[in-house]
């Protein structure tokens, strides 16, 4: 693949291998992205763990580019289909792995099976002290049905307006933030960061890795961020407590559904016919008798 045959945008999810990168887990994950490519068609691109360098930047990265089709929702026929374009683009560097793709079919299963995602704090730790917090969504810590459950705050800077109290309660999944010139934003439960730029040709894109790389090691602290709870994986709960239940935020399972794009089905308790919905009709079809996706 030539290097400026793809543009991206400077927008992708960073992860770490539960155990090692292997050409199956590469090949696993390609498999899954391209579940959805429309059958009796070739790829634009198929490349697999392609090892290069630039500017003395080692990396390995694999790409496919292919043909997708969807239903028109607008029209009652299922023979017309919307036919798009699909990629997925994976970067290896330095013990990561980088994900960039668009209207593939949903991968996280498979990626969490081998991979791990980067944790909250080391997001957060590649935000410098002297940015500018423009935007932050937190979501708070509570189980009344009676007390609001998000909050989403926006100003020029948040530091030295937002105020800290109860901010204990609450635990950040976004922020947008602006150092000097460059805005980017973090979304904490996909371990995705944005920088709002032009797109670029992939020789870029590794330059810009490589240095989100390089501020994800460092783990800084920034102090805006220390004062709000951090999220802690549940194992580690488990290991040393007994807890009485455990509560299950829905909200979190159609935010995933939504992200990835997956189908969403019902079959009618009176009808017993199955119905395709979209994401915002599953949010308040009453009639959930079944499931399913």
């Amino acid at each position: 693949m030539d290097n400026d045959f793809v543009i991206l945008t400077q927008s992708a999810q960073f992860y770490k291998p539960r155990n090692f990168f292997s050409n199956t887990n590469i090949k696993e994950i390609l498999d899954v992205a391209s579940g959805n490519k429309k059958k009796d068609t070739d790829y634009l691109i198929n490349e697999y763990r392609i090892s290069k360098q630039y500017n003395h930047i080692s990396f390995t990265y694999s790409a496919q580019v292919f043909i997708t089709e969807r239903p028109v929702y607008f029209l009652d026929h299922d023979q017309y289909k919307d036919q798009i374009f699909a990629f997925i683009v994976l970067v290896e560097m330095d013990n990561y792995l980088v994900v960039f793709k668009k209207s593939c079919s949903p991968i996280s299963g498979v990626i969490n099976r081998y991979f791990i995602k980067v944790d909250y704090k080391s997001l957060a730790g590649t935000i410098r002290n002297s940015a500018h917090f423009q935007k932050l969504s937190v979501r708070n810590m509570t189980i009344s049905n009676r007390a609001l459950r998000a909050k989403t705050y926006e100003a020029e800077d948040l530091v030295g307006l937002f105020s800290t109290h109860a901010a204990g309660r609450s635990i950040p999944y976004y922020f947008k933030i602006k150092d000097k010139r460059i805005t980017k934003s973090f979304t904490t439960k996909s371990s995705r960061i944005t920088e709002y730029s032009s797109r670029k040709y992939l020789n870029q894109i590794i330059y810009w890795i490589y240095e989100q790389i390089k501020f994800i090691k460092l783990k800084p602290t920034n102090k805006f961020l220390s004062v709000f709870a951090n999220p802690i994986d549940l194992q580690e709960v488990l290991n040393t407590t007994q807890p009485a239940s455990i509560l299950i935020e829905t909200s979190l399972v159609l935010e995933n559904l939504e992200e990835e794009e997956i189908d969403i089905f019902y079959t009618s308790k009176i009808t017993n016919c199955k119905k395709k919905l979209s994401f915002r009709e599953a949010c308040v079809t009453k009639d959930r008798a079944v499931v399913s996706l």
